[in-house]
């Protein structure tokens, strides 16, 4: 009975999610700003890899290419991407399904896992609703690894609940998974605050729990047998970010100054009564508008003050704690908490956004309403603090009111929405929750609780929290563009297809600009043309090297993406260009000098014949000894093979393949193999298949005794 009053409550909340972001889920309005930008074109991508049977290792149309399967923000090992290879071709629909689907399953995460924290069956239903309207998912909306992380991080804190309770086998696996779907698809450093966390619980449960040695032991086991199979599950992964280590620009960490940009600043604690104003003004709130809700609804945050002066057991202190620590991080450079973290925590100095700490603020605060409404609620304290909210909220909507000017004529909800000014918004929303608490004061009139009372409070938070959400959608989550008319747009004018880009100029193949609304970075992903920049990141320190030389970078981008070199300029240890205008000019290290032959210009040509994310094959012709140049990043996998032969590249302008040809006709082949991440790939697959099956096979066995 209670497995399908689950199941009903799991259906209602994917139904409330397509409800309350009906902009998105029925496809009225695009996605804006980074999911357009990057996870799109990114995802599309693999997906076209992955239809036209090529390994999506490589990305050879944005930064002189790039390993992208060493980005774990690229979606090339999450299986959520995979899955859409198996439907059709990426598209605006594909990625606005893949955003509601994360919204929707991260409430019913939070659902199992306030059920098993020991909350009530109803209160995690109601506060799993809060929890997809939160200020994460609506703030970050255009952050798809924001949504992926908060969408298994409640599955991963429900599985180790359950590992805890019961160690098995089967709780082992199910931890693996939800934890490699994190690792795959969320940003990083929300697994890197989550194993902190997980280490501390592990730590307080083994002192707690120190008599109890047969637990101990087979919690031990089973702990070291999830862990280890999230490591092999996550092979291609964790062994592609090590491959790139010796390349990559942030392998030794951010300096603090750029690890602490994008705080949840203390005035950022006024998005809990007003969201809509936190997404208005940079200056105010001194962050970016995505980094500033933590907006859970008036009736879970009311429970969690009410929650604050009840009495608590040991592990609601610990949890009050925990959640007080995780927000003085999150104020970033505000407190001295987050510069002690960064310093002194391994992994903490690689991420930007302090801010991200912010999603366990949430889950905390969350919690806490939980145990209230679950074990001590009381009308009398519920109303007394709303009617403490109203006393505050209305006196100052209305003292802003006198000075917020004339409010923007309305000619439609979203474009009302983005003018109205900080003062006005906070004004705006302000009257709106004083309306709000006068209609939950009327449903706590009774002195008594009952639990019908408590189900129509809650029934009146869902209602307030999906109308919350339409004041912050229109800034921070969608754009006033069709998604129809985009993407048909969009279909005419992109190419689907792995064909023979065009040989110019590097110069003319820029990365930015005008397209189809409202696309307008990492464009070549969709035209197929090679480009020398893109809106990304990750970025291989050679590649920085190279861009940020603007002498070296004006006169090497004059070059053809592919072209012989007439002339060649030894260096140490940096590149020194005398003539910015030279054209057909390449700079080798001078530890190569030896093994460069004399080159002379003459009238050489060649024919690209083959041109997909594995290989570029070119023929050629060469009059007099020359070297051919390839302006793409050289990395660990690149193998050059001329007439079938494997021949040594040369590194040359830091960063690019160069490779000698004689006089002759040959036939050059620039491939992409790096078997050792395709052997950690194929470990990685079976390791999922294996866990897969085991979860399935022993969850359906444990539902049929």
């Amino acid at each position: 009975m209670k497995a399908n009053k689950q199941f009903s409550y799991s259906i209602v909340l994917i139904l409330i999610a397509w409800l309350g972001y009906y902009e998105i889920s029925f496809f009225r309005h695009t996605l804006k700003w980074d999911v357009i930008d990057q996870y799109y074109p990114w995802r599309m991508y693999v997906v076209q890899c992955l239809r036209n049977g090529f390994w999506p290792l490589w990305n050879p149309y944005e930064q002189f290419g790039y390993p992208m399967h060493a980005d774990p923000q690229s979606g090339v090992w999450y299986p959520v991407v995979w899955l859409f290879s198996l439907f059709g071709t990426y598209t605006l629909y594909s990625v606005q399904l893949e955003f509601m689907l994360h919204v929707a399953l991260g409430g019913v995460g939070m659902l199992l896992f306030l059920q098993k924290a020991g909350i009530q069956q109803t209160v995690s239903f109601f506060l799993a609703v809060c929890y997809m309207f939160c200020g994460l998912f609506i703030g970050n909306a255009q952050h798809l690894t924001f949504t992926v992380a908060a969408c298994w991080i409640p599955f991963i804190l429900y599985s180790f609940i359950q590992l805890t309770q019961t160690p098995g086998i089967k709780h082992a696996a199910q931890f693996a998974l939800f934890g490699y779907l994190l690792l795959s698809g969320g940003y990083p450093a929300f697994a890197i605050i989550l194993f902190y966390i997980l280490i501390a619980c592990t730590l307080i449960l083994l002192i707690t729990k120190r008599k109890n040695s047969t637990w101990i032991k087979q919690f031990l086991i089973y702990s070291f047998a999830a862990v280890l199979l999230l490591v092999l599950a996550s092979s291609a992964l964790l062994y592609s970010v090590w491959q790139s280590s010796d390349y990559l620009a942030r392998a030794e960490g951010l300096s603090y100054k750029v690890a602490s940009f994008g705080p949840y600043s203390p005035q950022s604690l006024l998005s809990f009564f007003f969201p809509l104003a936190s997404a208005k003004e940079f200056a105010f709130f001194d962050t970016d508008i995505s980094m500033s809700s933590t907006y859970v609804g008036l009736i879970a945050f009311a429970g969690f003050i009410a929650f604050l002066f009840s009495a608590k057991s040991r592990w609601q202190w610990l949890l009050l704690v925990a959640t007080l620590l995780v927000a003085l991080t999150a104020f970033g450079r505000y407190t001295p908490v987050h510069k002690l973290v960064y310093s002194f925590v391994p992994m903490m100095d690689l991420f930007r956004f302090p801010s991200v700490f912010r999603l366990y603020i949430i889950i905390g605060v969350l919690m806490m309403a939980g145990y209230y409404f679950s074990a001590n609620f009381n009308v009398i304290t519920v109303r007394k603090i709303l009617v403490i909210l109203l006393i505050i909220l209305f006196p100052v909507s209305g003292y802003l009111f006198l000075s917020s000017g004339s409010f923007p004529s309305f000619t439609g909800w979203n474009s009302f929405i983005n003018a109205l000014s900080l003062k006005q918004s906070f004004v705006f929303q302000g009257f709106f929750q004083c309306l709000i608490i006068g209609l939950f004061l009327l449903l706590l009139y009774k002195s008594k609780p009952t639990t019908n009372l408590k189900k129509w409070l809650f029934v009146a938070g869902i209602a307030e929290v999906m109308i919350a959400a339409q004041f912050n959608i229109p800034i921070t989550a969608i754009n006033e563009n069709k998604t129809k008319q985009t993407a048909e747009e969009l279909h005419q004018k992109a190419v689907e297809d792995f064909r023979l880009p065009e040989i110019r100029p590097m110069i003319l193949n820029n990365d930015s600009g005008g397209y189809v609304s409202p696309f307008w970075r990492n464009l070549n992903l969709f035209k197929k043309q090679p480009a020398w920049d893109g809106y990304n990141s990750f970025q291989l320190k050679n590649y920085i090297r190279f861009v940020d030389d603007e002498r070296l970078r004006n006169s090497q981008l004059q070059n053809n993406w592919l072209f012989f070199s007439d002339s060649v300029i030894f260096f140490y240890d940096s590149i020194m260009v005398a003539d910015a205008q030279r054209r057909k000019l390449i700079f080798i290290n001078d530890s190569n000098r030896k093994d460069v032959s004399v080159i002379k210009p003459g009238n050489n040509s060649f024919k690209l014949i083959a041109f997909n994310p594995e290989t570029i094959q070119v023929q050629t012709e060469v009059q007099s000894a020359t070297l051919l140049t390839l302006m793409q990043q050289y990395y660990h996998g690149w193998k050059i093979y001329v007439d079938g032969q494997e021949r040594k590249p040369f590194v040359s302008d830091y960063l690019f393949m160069s490779v000698p040809l004689k006089q002759g006709d040959s036939k050059v082949e620039f491939r992409y193999e790096n078997k050792p991440v395709k052997n950690a790939a194929r470990i990685s697959f079976a390791t999922l298949l294996i866990l897969s099956a085991t979860w399935i096979g022993l969850s359906f066995k444990g539902k049929k005794s």
